[in-house]
């Protein structure tokens, strides 16, 4: 199946890939980013 995205002039939104855990681990490891998600940071 084809990966499909939604985009506009100033955002792309597509599923992640597993290209992306070095990224995703950053941005979960930021408090202030994970503040009123259900879990903790990332150490």
């Amino acid at each position: 199946m084809e990966q499909q995205y939604l985009y506009t002039d100033r955002l792309l939104l597509r599923k992640f890939t597993i290209d992306d855990h070095e990224d995703l681990y950053e941005y979960l490891s930021n408090s202030k980013v994970v503040k009123y998600e259900p879990y903790d940071t990332y150490t």
